[in-house]
């Protein structure tokens, strides 16, 4: 997904799991949060294997990622 510049993406991994991606700097560390090496279409990579993990936490990330693209 892009604005000015690319702040998300989501993609299939295998058959029972997909990955959200996104752009954005200085988020705290998180469990969820796999960083991404310099680089990399993303900052950061979260990892989903149920539709219940698709919380507020997940969205307000890809909102924010969303407003810095500009």
């Amino acid at each position: 997904m892009r604005r000015k510049k690319q702040f998300a993406m989501i993609g299939p991994k295998t058959n029972t799991r997909f990955e959200v991606g996104i752009n954005i700097k200085g988020l705290k560390k998180n469990s969820r949060l796999l960083e991404q090496p310099p680089g990399s279409m993303c900052n950061y990579i979260i990892p989903l294997t149920d539709a219940k993990e698709v919380d507020a936490e997940l969205i307000a990330w890809i909102k924010s990622a969303y407003e810095a693209a500009g």
